[in-house]
């Protein structure tokens, strides 16, 4: 009776060793996704704030663009402006 106790318990020691080596194995793929994902979440925002700067960038140069065009117009019709004084003659 004692050896096919032993038996049984060796029989369910191994199933259990089975059971947890499988979820170990599950456990390292989970921290091995966990870790991708955080990768992942880390570029997507890096990504994100790049694509701010960048549009931030454009913005300020349209409005530095503007303004300088603007100035040159102001500029140019000064200059090819008649003074009221000829006008008169």
């Amino acid at each position: 009776l004692i050896e096919s106790v032993q038996t049984v318990l060796k029989a369910v020691k191994k199933e259990l060793q089975s059971k947890i080596d499988r979820l170990e194995a599950v456990e390292n793929q989970r921290t091995t996704i966990l870790g991708l994902l955080q990768s992942v979440q880390a570029a997507a925002n890096e990504a994100k704030s790049l694509q701010e700067k960048c549009v931030k960038k454009a913005l300020d140069n349209d409005e530095q663009r503007i303004s300088v065009s603007s100035d040159d117009d102001n500029e140019m019709k000064q200059s090819t402006s008649v003074p009221n004084s000829l006008l008169d003659q």
